[in-house]
């Protein structure tokens, strides 16, 4: 949480955008900063950035001018409008492409979402069906070589970022055989 001097601070700057970064993990969970681009008197936002450095855009015309409180409500919506929208666009992908390629390509907690769905789609379909048990077989079978494809992903040559997500993701499939 903002202390009271924090929540001054941040009020007090308003001509000043970027004196709101160094407050942002306070403001949003998992959240270090926003990306104003290059110029550092820029009033356009363009991403967000978590601790671990993954950038998710935020949209178009997304400006930090006005109140604080207005624009940090803006960049609250901006987050969440993003964040369906790459979470339909990945649900959308998740079955046209290899899992393996897919999972390099999406927001950490996007991966893990879509990942669900789609596993708790399996199961149910495997459950839903005219042999259940033999479907179950068949779905576990699945699962186990999916864990064998993400071992050899995780093995490979992978960012900081890229690893944790794989390591996150192999954890959960694991738990879920």
């Amino acid at each position: 949480f903002l202390s009271n001097d924090e929540l001054l601070e941040i009020l007090a700057q308003t001509k000043n955008v970027q004196a709101v970064q160094p407050h942002m993990s306070k403001c949003f969970d998992g959240i270090k900063s926003l990306d104003f681009g290059k110029d550092p008197k820029s009033v356009d936002i363009f991403a967000m950035i978590s601790g671990e450095g993954e950038r998710v855009g935020l949209g178009k015309n997304l400006k930090a001018r006005g109140n604080v409180e207005q624009w940090l409500s803006a960049v609250e919506a901006a987050m969440i409008t993003a964040l369906k929208k790459q979470g339909k666009d990945s649900y959308i992908s998740y079955p046209q492409e290899l899992r393996t390629k897919w999972v390099l390509e999406q927001p950490a907690q996007i991966v893990i979402m879509v990942s669900q769905i789609f596993w708790c789609r399996g199961v149910i379909e495997a459950l839903d069906s005219g042999a259940p048990v033999e479907q179950m077989h068949a779905y576990l079978e699945k699962n186990r070589q999916d864990l064998k494809d993400m071992t050899v992903v995780v093995r490979g040559e992978l960012s900081k970022l890229h690893r944790k997500i794989i390591a996150a993701l192999i954890t959960i499939d694991v738990h879920a055989r």
